[in-house]
């Protein structure tokens, strides 16, 4: 009869865990240890931060932050926040793909079309061009979306290098004010790939 009962209790204490509830100016979910595994490096500057994963840098200003999105590949998102708040609705995914065709690989990408996520509708056609910027030539995809009942603009840029591509997502409300929208250019400015 005591054999259950202890069999239940060393389950529960498996199952229950330790949060760790200290936070940073960086990291106000405690996110700073799940970052690091993935070979990602934080140097806190005076006014703005350098995130740098092994393929590119970035600067960002301290009302930033980075976290990952548990989705099939683990991509870092990048999202202003306020007073420790997790929900943003503005966001930047920065992704470099290494690849022995990066130009057979980015066309597959550009042609296939992933719908929104599954509580978004899309709200406009799909919108491609091309251009130049200080990264390089890009490819870009712009469409509007509606969530929750509120309208986003979402930006997908490319650019391709030899033997990889980079990809910059940027999510936005429709309503965004136009500092923010500022922000966000700098920051893609900000950009070093490795």
């Amino acid at each position: 009869m005591k054999a259950p009962y202890l069999v239940l209790l060393i389950f529960f204490i498996s199952c229950s865990s330790s949060k760790n509830t200290a936070s940073t100016k960086l990291y106000p979910n405690n996110g700073e240890n799940l970052l690091k595994n993935l070979g990602v490096s934080v140097v806190e500057k005076e006014d703005f931060y350098v995130f740098e994963t092994n393929d590119y840098l970035v600067n960002f200003p301290y009302g930033w932050r980075s976290y990952l999105e548990p989705i099939a590949k683990e991509l870092i998102y990048h999202s202003p926040f306020k007073k420790n708040e997790v929900k943003s609705e503005t966001s930047i995914v920065i992704y470099v793909h290494n690849s022995e065709n990066p130009k057979r690989d980015l066309n597959r990408r550009l042609r296939s079309f992933r719908s929104p996520n599954f509580n978004e509708r899309l709200a406009s056609s799909i919108k491609k061009s091309k251009g130049e910027d200080r990264l390089g030539e890009f490819m870009k995809k712009s469409y509007s979306f509606v969530r929750n009942k509120k309208r986003f603009q979402r930006i997908k840029m490319y650019y391709l290098y030899e033997k990889k591509w980079l990809s910059v997502v940027v999510t936005y409300p429709m309503n965004i004010p136009t500092e923010k929208l500022s922000e966000i250019t700098t920051i893609k400015n900000t950009i070093v790939v490795k």
